[in-house]
């Protein structure tokens, strides 16, 4: 699986998408895109980030080789080697992805003048909570998060998520991602683990 373009295009309704074309090993192409508010294009990403996270699961699930050709952070790559070992554990149909990315050293790759800041994903569940109230006070080894971003598809709670982000004083713009894609469809078919069991 191979990342072979991405470009940024208008979505309507003052949103814009960042779209990869990804081409799989069967050579069949599809395009996958993170669409936002267009007000946050300047803040969108050339490194290779939202590339990995999408796509590694989906690799992992196919059986797959991952080739991204934009600079990916070293401590992402390590995480979530760490985190596919764990869902390897979990699932164990799924396979082992060798990785060919480009390593850059810092935290993050920003165009130039764009300002320095940190987004976490919130669906209103305990881990996003947990993610935000980890971080809120910075220290040695955290980053002080400025902004919520909701995946309208991985919302969990009952209280709408735009709710309990403003209680907590962050506006959260929905990115809606392509539903279409092979890449949502990747755990559907997985047997069930003793994970699954126990939550």
């Amino acid at each position: 699986m191979e990342l072979i373009e991405t470009r940024v295009e208008p979505a309507g309704d003052d949103r814009v998408r960042l779209a990869g074309q990804v081409r799989y090993a069967d050579s069949r192409t599809e395009t996958i895109w993170f669409e936002v508010p267009a007000a946050l294009e300047p803040d969108l990403t050339t490194t290779g980030h939202p590339w990995i996270v999408a796509l590694l699961p989906l690799a992992a699930r196919l059986g797959e080789d991952l080739r991204i050709p934009l600079p990916v952070d070293r401590l992402l790559v390590r995480n979530l080697t760490e985190l596919l070992r764990i869902w390897r554990g979990w699932y164990p149909t799924l396979r082992e992805v060798p990785l060919d990315v480009t390593i850059c050293e810092s935290p993050a790759t920003r165009r130039a003048g764009a300002p320095a800041r940190t987004a976490a994903f919130f669906s209103g569940g305990v881990d996003s909570f947990y993610t935000l109230l980890r971080h809120a006070a910075g220290g040695v080894g955290r980053l002080i998060v400025d902004e919520l971003i909701a995946v309208d598809q991985a919302i969990v709670a009952s209280i709408p998520p735009e709710t309990m982000a403003t209680s907590l004083g962050f506006m959260l713009p929905a990115m809606n991602i392509d539903d279409r894609a092979e890449l949502l469809g990747a755990w559907d078919d997985l047997p069930a683990s003793d994970a699954d069991a126990g939550a």
